[in-house]
C-alpha cells in the first residue's frame, strides 16, 4: 500500500513542537509513534540552521520508518526532498500546489492548510492529497486565525473527497465533542507534544478516534 493510499485510513496526525524537559527531539517523536500517531509532521519555527534541521529530519525519518508512520515536513519543500520525507504540508501563503507537484516524485504527498469550505474545495481541485481544516477553536499555535468552528469542519470533511484533518485547539477536554460530532481525523500539537507523557497522551487520543 502506498502512502497516498494509507491517507484514507489516517486518524491521528501529530505536529511537533520543541521538546519538553526530559525529552530529546528523537525521544519525543518515538513516544508519539509508540502512542499511535498515523502521520507525524515536523514543524520547526526555531532558530536552528537549515543544516541542523536537515540533520534532525534524517533522524526523525529513521524513527517514522521504524513505526511505519507517514512523515511530513511543514512548509519547506527543499527539506522535504533532501530529508526523504513522505510529503510536504503547505500553508495558504506557501508555494502553489501545482508548482510543488512539478518538483517532486508522484509518490510524495502534498497537504494544504485551509480555513474555509472554498479553500478546501480549491485545494482538492488543485491536486492536494489531503487538507487541514481549522482552527476549530482559538489556539496559541495560530493566534491570528479566527476559529472556524466544529460544524464547518464537519461540513468540509463531508464535502471534499480527499482526507480532511481538523486542527486547532484540540485537547482532552473537547475530544469527545469532536468525535461525537463525527470528525474522523484530528491533528494535534500541544496536547500531545507539550505534555509530560507523550506516549500516553497520543494513545488516549487514538483510542477516541478508533
Amino acid at each position: 500500500m502506498t502512502n497516498k493510499e494509507k491517507l484514507k485510513n489516517i486518524k491521528l496526525y501529530g505536529i511537533t513542537t520543541e521538546p519538553m524537559d526530559g525529552y530529546t527531539y528523537e525521544s519525543m517523536v518515538e513516544a508519539a509513534c509508540l502512542g499511535g500517531v498515523d502521520i507525524l509532521q515536523y514543524r520547526d519555527e526555531s532558530r536552528r540552521s537549515d543544516q541542523d534541521k536537515l540533520t534532525l529530519i534524517h533522524k526523525i525519518r529513521k524513527i517514522t520508518r521504524k513505526f511505519d508512520v507517514i512523515f511530513i515536513i511543514n512548509n519547506r519543500l527543499d527539506l522535504a526532498i533532501l530529508g526523504e520525507a513522505d510529503g510536504v504540508h503547505l500553508g495558504q501563503n506557501d508555494l502553489p500546489i501545482k508548482e510543488v507537484a512539478k518538483l517532486i516524485n508522484k509518490k510524495m504527498i502534498i497537504g494544504k492548510s485551509t480555513h474555509s469550505l472554498d479553500q478546501a474545495i480549491e485545494a482538492e481541485t488543485l491536486g492536494a492529497d489531503y487538507i487541514g481544516i481549522g482552527p476549530l477553536v482559538q489556539t496559541p499555535t495560530k493566534p491570528t486565525y479566527l476559529p472556524i468552528g466544529m460544524q464547518l469542519a464537519y461540513k468540509v470533511q463531508n464535502t471534499v473527497k480527499i482526507p480532511a484533518v481538523a486542527i486547532g485547539g484540540i485537547n482532552q477536554n473537547n475530544i469527545d465533542s469532536l468525535t461525537g460530532l463525527g470528525l474522523k481525523r484530528l491533528a494535534i500539537v500541544r496536547a500531545i507534544f507539550a505534555v509530560e507523557n507523550i506516549e500516553k497522551a497520543a494513545k488516549l487520543f487514538k483510542e477516541k478516534l478508533l
